[in-house]
């Protein structure tokens, strides 16, 4: 069989195993196998495949046709424009969460003239899962002029499997000499900085109770349940990890720093409220993403 044949019928097959993505998925699978784009298959629609690549191609669509996601099936992830290495042993980056870094390179753009009289400006990301939170925002930031002030990166996560992949990135990337990394639960560490100017998170968040939900292959197709379990799911209705994470933090931040977590929207406006709590003083909102769900709280100082 050649290209096209090869893609069509890969292509109703994962249809038929109810994949909503079927033609695009099997286009970047195959893509992945002969390490070619999109434009190699217009252009070479009869070229068959050699036996081995086409044994590899089949076992990844056996593996899509159960529901595993293709960031795992090809080990990259595209985030902030940026290509990352993913495994099995990190969250698979999502869009939302590149909400993050608009609105920390927002924040440093306004606070440029008092930075400028700052020794150095220092930022962690906690709970760092692939680093592509705090790698994307010193690749963005190293490419602005305008920000000719020293600053200091940390990042720490609980699993030192999902630190591996981190420093991976931050290597492929070349800024593993800008990020320092700890393993830590959350603050623990007591190597981790006192205190910094930005201190941003992407915690587990979905409750608990969600975890045990596979009762149809609709379910366990959704990415979700092949991740790390312990980078997702939370007890307290999905804040228990977010309130020991506020509870903490207060002390951790320098007077006129920004904070920000990620959150569930569906118990975002109760983790408004318990913040509030614990900065009574703070300018403290919800940030919406692209679905107009709450999805960042963000912490002024």
């Amino acid at each position: 069989m050649n290209l096209d044949i090869i893609l069509q019928k890969s292509s109703n097959e994962l249809k038929k195993s109810g994949i909503p993505t079927a033609s695009l998925d099997a286009r970047v699978l195959l893509e992945d196998v002969l390490k070619k784009d999109a434009n190699y298959f217009f252009t070479h629609p009869n070229l068959p495949l050699t036996n081995s690549e086409y044994a590899r191609f089949r076992s990844l669509i056996r593996r899509r046709k159960a529901g595993e996601p293709i960031a795992y099936l090809t080990g990259h992830k595209e985030f902030y424009g940026y290509d990352f290495f993913i495994n099995k042993n990190a969250l698979i980056p999502r869009p939302e969460t590149e909400l993050i870094v608009d609105e920390t390179i927002n924040y440093l753009k306004s606070q440029i003239s008092n930075l400028k009289n700052k020794e150095r400006t220092s930022i962690i990301d906690i709970g760092t899962g692939s680093g592509c939170i705090i790698i994307s925002l010193v690749l963005e930031l190293d490419k602005l002029s305008t920000f000719n002030f020293q600053l200091k990166c940390y990042a720490s996560d609980i699993s030192p499997r999902a630190l591996y992949v981190a420093r991976k990135n931050a290597k492929l990337h070349k800024v593993n000499k800008e990020i320092r990394f700890f393993q830590s639960d959350l603050f623990n560490n007591k190597i981790i900085p006192k205190k910094c100017d930005i201190i941003i998170a992407n915690l587990p968040y979905v409750p608990k109770s969600m975890s045990n939900v596979k009762c149809n292959m609709s379910k366990v197709r959704n990415g979700i349940y092949w991740e790390p379990k312990e980078a997702i799911f939370a007890d307290d209705n999905g804040t228990k990890i977010v309130k020991r994470f506020l509870d903490q933090v207060k002390e951790r931040i320098n007077n006129g720093g920004l904070i920000l977590i990620e959150v569930d929207p569906r118990n975002a406006k109760e983790l408004k409220n318990y913040t509030q709590n614990i900065f009574p003083k703070s300018n403290i909102e919800l940030i919406k993403d692209l679905a107009k769900l709450d999805r960042i709280l963000r912490v002024l100082n």
